[in-house]
């Protein structure tokens, strides 16, 4: 008869569970970056692995625009916003540029004020959106003339995007 000695025979359930998650982890090369910081590393790796096994049927990605999708600048100079580019005569009056300029110049020394927290500053932010939102729906913006603005424009998108757009298309991962 052969006796197999089992180390953690007697260890606590949580402490073979933490030793089994640490073994069968994956690591995430893109979270060693520098450039990549985090206030709660093991959080974030918990969720990611948690959607890596609910598999990319359960996945959706939401993303905003401007400097996310899109470049900040190209070759020194700085690329337009979504509303920079509505900010275009074709498409809104003088009249609604002088007040989306008045809006920006009371709400974005608010947005970049750093003795202010996050969570005094989000309801002045959604504040200033939903009034340039409202200014912009006023202007009756036709499609064509949108389209246009943006082929006009000097937005780009950022390097690779073709890369996640056609991988989430070929996952049938939906992008909002």
């Amino acid at each position: 008869m052969q006796i197999y000695h089992i180390p953690w025979i007697n260890t606590p359930v949580r402490t073979v569970l933490a030793i089994w998650h640490q073994l069968t982890k994956t690591e995430i090369p893109e979270l060693a970056k520098c450039s990549v910081l985090m206030r709660e590393r093991g959080r974030v790796e918990e969720t990611i692995h948690a959607m890596q096994r609910a598999g990319a049927g359960n996945l959706q990605v939401i993303s905003d625009f401007d400097m996310t999708l899109t470049k900040f600048a190209h070759n020194g100079k700085r690329v337009p916003t979504t509303h920079n580019i509505l900010d275009n005569r074709l498409l809104i009056n003088e009249d609604c540029t002088k007040k989306i300029r008045a809006l920006l110049n009371t709400y974005y020394p608010i947005e970049i004020d750093p003795s202010r927290s996050a969570e005094e500053k989000l309801p002045l932010m959604v504040e200033w959106w939903t009034k340039v939102h409202e200014l912009l729906i006023e202007q009756r913006i036709r499609k064509d003339m949108l389209a246009q603005a943006v082929k006009e424009s000097s937005a780009m998108l950022r390097d690779g995007y073709k890369v996640f757009f056609d991988h989430l298309a070929e996952q049938q991962i939906p992008l909002l």
